[in-house]
């Protein structure tokens, strides 16, 4: 009987694993893709095992600076995102969850609050921690049309950071 499950007990991890990468590839593909500016969160070690620890730096729209919570589902924070002319970066409105109809794109305030995450390969890490000190940076991410953020890769000075001229390979 053992036997018999064993290939069960072998597939189903595998098939799962697939099916959450593919429903990450289709929410990066799927979304409207905006660059978020970010910064370091913490200018003392910026590297967390092999995650970059950031923050977003939302271009606010005039007369907002944060989004505020309080609590009740109708009320929630949301951000609404609309493109700025002559900026690859949005201007960011914030709204209620339940207001986001007029919004070209919509994030919940609680998705890009806070310290974020993300994974670098060991090799580049101090190189990228460093750029990250010292030069502009955002994230190209793709935000689907149920507030759903896929983050796609890291930007420094506007190039992915695999061509960016880093560290050692300046």
């Amino acid at each position: 009987m053992n036997q018999r499950l064993l290939p069960v007990a072998v597939i189903f991890p595998i098939l799962g694993l697939l099916a959450l990468i593919g429903r990450a590839e289709l929410n990066l593909r799927s979304g409207r893709t905006w660059e978020l500016p970010i910064s370091g969160y913490d200018p003392r070690d910026l590297l967390s095992g092999h995650y970059l620890r950031y923050q977003y730096r939302l271009q606010w729209a005039q007369g907002q600076s944060t989004c505020g919570d309080d609590g009740d589902i109708d009320r929630q924070c949301c951000l609404c995102l609309q493109p700025q002319p002559g900026s690859r970066e949005p201007l960011v409105h914030s709204v209620r969850c339940g207001a986001v109809d007029g919004c070209l794109s919509w994030l919940r305030g609680s998705d890009v609050a806070g310290e974020q995450r993300y994974f670098v390969p060991a090799e580049r890490a101090t190189d990228l921690e460093e750029a990250l000190r010292d030069r502009p940076a955002a994230l190209r991410v793709s935000i689907t049309d149920d507030a759903i953020l896929a983050v796609d890769t890291l930007l420094l000075d506007g190039v992915p950071w695999q061509r960016a001229q880093i560290g050692s390979s300046k």
